[in-house]
């Protein structure tokens, strides 16, 4: 495996910023260093073992998901003890205890979001369509129309990049506006800690004095204890009853979130629930491409064809695709191209074995031609064999006859 670039690096850590708590993040991952070796391990330089400890025991799955957001596979990492990493000064080793001694305020200047999350960048096809409309509903007009926003779908279909883009549109907006975005996890950690301190009182006033309440990956409620759903039971209520907009993600419907009390499945369909399903070939096509502007690069078509041929399940993979292949590229110093691609998609196991069928060459054969299907579909052998050189309906017989004995025995011809 060749080594990170500094822009993997970067993006890297901002996933990480995203997924755990800012001031944990501040205190302990900000100058954090990614050091790879050749058998896809990557090791992270710590200055003590109390430091690898920690980072075992609570950073080590958040930084391996992040690393799977970014390349689409996920690595294995190592905390190494290094004495060239200097030890933290007094005020780096102070981890705050006061997190919740006093409510903050998730204003525009304390929410941590990725620009690049907005409506503009969001692609939008038949399989996001409802989400993204009910998403510009809400950020329009907070608490009017969808109350609460329930987007559900797979892993890595674009339901943490349209919350973000809802908390980006109400803030430009007004950035006076109370924003609270979360992981469902991230909100569980603050009321455990807020007990051990005796701060419920601040977590409280801090969740439901929102104006807006955005959680990611709700689900994650049925691995908690039901103290758990009582807490968020309330807080929905009160954020509800005050007049104020929920929104939510989650892995699954509400209603097939396992071990989720059924007054909450109740109020999470009191509002609008929207399915992000898998993006179609087109789809991934106008992925590929909005990513390709953001990081100003440019694909070849073939290339771009045949990363949405192959990379069909989530948008992540799309984008880890993206960057290990500009990454090759760059460190390699050669050019981008099916060779590249093809090599990339094979190390990372995204090449898949495309099924040919009747439909799929109607649509290749039409679009390459520019012909509608009909034209194609209307010729009888004689005419196709015309085409072909004048050749008569018995010549095209016996050419269909060769390819289907060849195709029996070489499926992937």
């Amino acid at each position: 495996m060749n080594q990170l670039t500094q822009q993997v690096k970067e993006d890297v850590l901002r996933e990480l910023q995203r997924s755990v708590h800012s001031d944990l993040f501040n205190t302990w991952c900000k100058n954090l260093d990614f050091i790879t070796t050749d058998n896809n391990l990557i090791r992270t330089p710590v200055p003590n073992k109390f430091y690898q400890e920690y980072f075992e025991r609570e950073l080590r799955t958040s930084i391996q998901d992040a690393f799977l957001k970014v390349l689409g596979r996920r690595l294995d990492v190592i905390f190494e003890i290094s004495e060239h990493q200097p030890e933290r000064t007094e005020s780096q080793q102070l981890v705050t205890d006061a997190v919740l001694e006093t409510p903050r305020e998730a204003t525009s200047s304390s929410v941590l979001l990725n620009e690049n999350y907005t409506f503009e960048n969001f692609v939008v096809g038949p399989s996001n369509r409802m989400a993204y409309a009910g998403a510009i509903a809400v950020s329009e007009s907070p608490a009017k129309k969808y109350n609460p926003l329930f987007i559900h779908g797979a892993v890595g279909l674009g339901k943490t990049h349209l919350l973000q883009a809802i908390c980006n549109s109400i803030i430009k907006r007004n950035s006076n506006t109370k924003v609270i975005y979360l992981s469902c996890e991230n909100f569980i950690n603050d009321y455990v800690y807020a007990i051990q301190k005796g701060a419920v009182g601040n977590f409280r006033k801090r969740y439901r004095n929102a104006d807006v309440l955005l959680i990611d990956d709700i689900h994650f409620l049925s691995n908690v204890r039901e103290a758990s759903h009582e807490e968020f039971f309330h807080t929905f209520n009160a954020l509800h009853t005050a007049r104020k907009q929920i929104i939510l993600s989650s892995d699954s419907s509400p209603n097939d979130i396992p071990k989720l009390e059924e007054r909450l499945v109740s109020r999470f369909g009191w509002g609008l629930s929207a399915r992000i399903d898998p993006p179609d070939y087109e789809t991934r096509i106008a992925i590929i491409k909005r990513r390709l502007e953001l990081i100003k690069r440019e694909f070849p078509d073939d290339v771009i064809s045949y990363i949405a041929a192959n990379v069909q399940d989530n948008i992540r993979h799309i984008e880890g695709t993206i960057t290990n292949i500009v990454a090759m590229a760059s460190l390699s110093n050669v050019k981008i191209d099916m060779e590249l691609a093809g090599s990339i998609l094979k190390s990372i196991g995204n090449v898949k074995q495309a099924r040919i069928t009747i439909p799929t060459i109607i649509q290749v054969v039409t679009k390459y031609y520019n012909i509608k299907p009909d034209e194609l579909r209307a010729c009888s052998l004689k005419e196709i064999g015309a085409h072909f050189g004048g050749k008569d309906h018995s010549t095209v017989i016996y050419s269909i006859g060769k390819i289907e004995n060849m195709l029996s025995k070489n499926s992937n011809i």
